[in-house]
């Protein structure tokens, strides 16, 4: 998954015990061979593109809670050479990975724009054909809670193989 995020498994009471009995070895790291422009929209909406005075304002919010000593972060990422931030079930979360992307030039000075609910999708290893919510906010909060596909499925297969050999 091209993006940057640590993942813990947890697991309680009965949970957690058994899997202590097991021989349970978790997923080796893979090499990445995706980048953020492999999940993107070819033709995205406009409106993912905040306007110029939308950028001024994020610009300011970021400057005043780093002021504050508080966290209101993004990164404006090149999609053919970096990772993305961590995926948030938060709405603001959809703010915090923010992409240049030429393909509506013009519409703010720095040609950057926000990830759809789509390309969240894309990013957790979900496929197309995954039915997201059409409303944004709901979307972006559905894709921020879950755990990447990839990476529940590797566990999974580990757990499996593990209870087969107990």
């Amino acid at each position: 998954m091209p993006q940057n995020m640590n993942y813990h498994s947890l697991g309680g009471g009965s949970t957690l015990f058994v899997l202590e009995c097991l021989p349970l070895t978790f997923p080796m790291a893979k090499t990445l061979k995706s980048t953020v422009r492999d999940s993107l929209e070819p033709q995205p909406d406009k409106r993912f593109y905040p306007s110029y005075k939308s950028w001024i304002s994020y610009l300011h919010r970021q400057k005043y809670h780093k002021e504050n000593g508080e966290g209101f972060g993004y990164k404006i990422l090149n999609p053919d050479t970096e990772v993305a931030r961590t995926l948030t079930a938060n709405s603001m979360g959809r703010y915090r990975n923010i992409i240049i992307d030429h393909y509506h030039d013009g519409i703010n000075s720095l040609n950057v724009r926000f990830l759809t609910i789509r390309e969240y999708a894309r990013l957790q290893g979900f496929p197309d054909s995954f039915k997201i919510p059409k409303i944004r906010t709901p979307g972006y909060r559905q894709i921020g809670n879950s755990v990447a596909v990839p990476v529940v499925s590797e566990i999974a297969k580990n757990i499996l193989s593990a209870m087969k050999y107990a």
